[in-house]
């Protein structure tokens, strides 16, 4: 996990950071782009790199009798990346094209606008990755730099899961990684002031069957919140599961959709709590009155129950341990925990 993430790019670069880590393994080394992706097929390893608003994250998936192997190509990533000019224009092409793709899904353009609104330009306002405009400005110069700035071992987490011992794996470590050194120079983009004033956004997809509908609200961030697992489960009750309020009345009852639901999301600085749902068009003005109607219920004359508490605590107590039959969800909640600075550093 690198401690610098999408947040960190400037307002009219976004997806300077996501170029940066999808180009690592496009070549690095010795070998070019075809052949690191030959090598990490025969050595049956699966890599990839995502870039989230605060962090990112540098994944292998490989067997444990090829680990020295993998790590060696995984130190070949992160401290000897080719960035060379034909890898950087045509992983550039490709993100263009995915974001253009994405802009004739209604989906997509909500969660835009909703970020947009709530965050501006300003602290996770700007899609990790990327804007069609933002992507076509940015240099390979602009990713060299990014490079430079935001791949280092200060703040970054490595974890590790399967069967090697902390005894085996730290010489292998130092071998790869000893020259790895120094501390991201760049910051996130300033959480901008809040409206106080709430207003419509409205995004016409003509000929589209559905309308994409949230409603949204800033929460507080990672370093705020005092009681997280309480507004957790309260969120469960409300929209978070096929069971919740929200989804028995939009879907079972009215049938407007095949599915609503609410969220939590939380970031460093700041969070959002947000209900959604694609909405039949000609039911979206109905949708909303009764997304309407679910909120002040629950604030008023229908709080949670105990019983619609003891359901969702005892669903995710029960659920809890298969969690970590895989190794996969292992990492992932580790990874998790690590993003939002709940675990060791």
């Amino acid at each position: 996990i690198i401690g610098a993430g999408a947040s960190a790019d400037p307002p009219k670069k976004a997806g300077l950071a996501w170029l940066t880590a999808n180009l690592l393994d496009e070549g690095a080394g010795d070998l070019d782009a075809i052949q690191v992706s030959d090598a990490l097929r025969q050595l049956a390893t699966d890599y990839g790199a995502t870039v989230y608003q605060d962090s990112m994250s540098l994944s292998m998936d490989m067997l444990s009798e090829n680990l020295e192997k993998s790590l060696s190509l995984l130190s070949d990533f992160i401290l000897r990346p080719r960035l060379s000019a034909d890898d950087f224009m045509r992983i550039k092409k490709r993100q263009i094209a995915n974001v253009l793709a994405g802009k004739a899904n209604p989906k997509n353009a909500r969660n835009k606008v909703m970020m947009r609104a709530l965050f501006g330009e300003g602290y996770i306002g700007l899609p990790s990755g990327g804007l069609t405009e933002t992507l076509e400005s940015i240099t390979l110069k602009e990713v060299t730099a990014a490079y430079k700035a935001l791949i280092k071992p200060s703040g970054s987490t490595l974890i590790v899961v399967g069967d090697v011992s902390r005894a085996e794996l730290e010489p292998l470590l130092k071998d790869r990684f000893s020259t790895w050194r120094g501390e991201p120079s760049v910051s996130p983009r300033p959480l901008l002031a809040e409206q106080k004033v709430g207003a419509i956004h409205w995004v016409d997809f003509p000929g589209s069957t559905q309308s994409a509908v949230a409603m949204v609200r800033r929460a507080q961030g990672q370093t705020e919140t005092k009681d997280a697992m309480s507004e957790e489960l309260f969120n469960l009750v409300f929209g978070g599961k096929f069971t919740s309020r929200l989804n028995l009345n939009l879907r079972e009852d009215k049938g407007y959709t095949y599915g609503a639901y609410s969220g939590l999301y939380r970031y460093q600085k700041t969070g959002m709590h947000f209900l959604s749902g694609m909405i039949k068009g000609d039911q979206t003005a109905a949708a909303i009155k009764e997304m309407i109607s679910e909120i002040d219920r629950i604030s008023t004359d229908h709080p949670i129950s105990a019983e619609e508490l003891e359901r969702v605590r005892g669903g995710e107590l029960k659920g809890y341990p298969a969690k970590f039959e895989e190794r996969s969800g292992v990492v992932g909640l580790l990874s998790e925990a690590r993003r939002e600075n709940r675990g060791p550093a």
